[in-house]
C-alpha cells in the first residue's frame, strides 16, 4: 500500500464569509479510479489525505435539505508521486438557495437508473449551474436560487440520453415537479481520430459533442489509438477537443467542427 503523505485542505463558506457545515468534499483521481470522501466541520473546513499525483476536488450538498449548492467547476490539485509530505488548500464559496426543482429519471425500459448511473445538470442562461444525482428511487431533488432553468442529464451509459426537456421557471419558496423523464436511446454515432501533426495518436483526449438548439453536451475519450466514438441524438452536434491531463504536450485551438 502507499501512504498517503499529501494533504487537501479548505474551506466552504457562503459570500458573506458564514460557514457551511454540511459539505460532502470529494477527491477523485481519475488515473487510479480513487475517490477519498470527507465533510466539512462547524467552521466549514475540510481535510483530506491522499496520495501523489493528480486530483480533482468537487463539493455537494450532504443533506437533500440542504439551502445552498455550488455551481462551479471542480478545482484540481497536483502532487508529486512520491512519499514526501505536500499540502494544498482549495476553498469554495457557494450559493444561498431559495427554490426546488425535483423530478424522477426513468431508463428506456421503464426502469430505474442504477445508483450515480445519471447525474442531473439544471442551468441557467446565464450559465450558473445546479446538479444532483438521483437517490435510490431514481428521483432527484436539485436547490436552486430563484429563477429560469433548462436541464441535462449526464448517463455513464452512453447509449442514453435525455429526450427534449422544457425549461422550468422556479420562484422564491417553491418547489417545482417535472414529473417522470425517460431516458431515449441514442442512434446516431459521431466517431473520428485525435492525432499529432506527424500521425502519432493522441491518447489523453476528452472530446464534446454540442448541440446548440437542445442545450445537450456529451462526450468521450480516446482510446490508446487515439479514436473516440459517441452515441447522439439526430441533429445539429459541434464536436471539440481538450487534454485531459493536467501537464498535456499538446493543445488545439481551431473552432469546434
Amino acid at each position: 500500500l502507499v501512504a498517503a503523505s499529501k494533504t487537501i485542505t479548505g474551506t466552504v463558506l457562503f459570500a458573506d464569509g458564514a460557514s457551511v457545515m454540511d459539505a460532502s468534499v470529494d477527491a477523485y483521481q481519475q488515473s487510479s479510479g480513487k475517490n477519498i470522501h470527507g465533510t466539512t466541520n462547524s467552521s466549514g473546513s475540510y481535510t483530506l489525505s491522499v496520495t501523489g499525483g493528480a486530483w480533482e476536488v468537487s463539493i455537494r450538498p450532504a443533506s437533500s435539505a440542504a439551502a445552498w449548492n455550488y455551481g462551479g467547476a471542480s478545482l484540481p490539485v497536483s502532487f508529486a508521486s512520491d512519499a514526501t509530505a505536500e499540502t494544498a488548500t482549495r476553498n469554495f464559496t457557494v450559493t444561498k438557495t431559495d427554490a426546488v426543482v425535483r423530478g424522477s429519471i426513468v431508463l428506456p425500459d421503464g426502469s430505474v437508473p442504477p445508483a450515480d448511473a445519471v447525474y442531473v445538470n439544471i442551468y441557467s442562461s446565464g450559465g450558473a449551474g445546479f446538479g444532483g444525482s438521483l437517490d435510490a428511487a431514481g428521483q432527484f431533488r436539485v436547490a436552486v436560487p430563484a429563477g429560469t432553468y433548462s436541464l441535462s442529464l449526464w448517463s455513464n451509459n452512453k447509449a442514453f440520453t435525455a429526450p427534449p426537456v422544457p425549461s422550468v421557471t422556479v420562484v422564491t419558496g417553491e418547489t417545482k415537479d417535472m414529473g417522470t423523464i425517460r431516458l431515449v436511446t441514442a442512434t446516431k454515432t459521431i466517431t473520428g481520430t485525435v492525432s499529432y501533426g506527424d500521425g502519432r495518436p493522441v491518447t489523453d483526449a476528452s472530446v464534446g459533442a454540442f448541440n446548440k438548439s437542445t442545450q445537450r453536451w456529451m462526450d468521450a475519450v480516446v482510446d490508446g489509438t487515439g479514436i473516440y466514438k459517441m452515441k447522439v441524438l439526430g441533429g445539429s452536434w459541434e464536436v471539440s477537443v481538450h487534454p485531459m491531463s493536467q501537464a498535456p504536450q499538446w493543445s488545439f485551438s481551431q473552432e469546434p467542427k
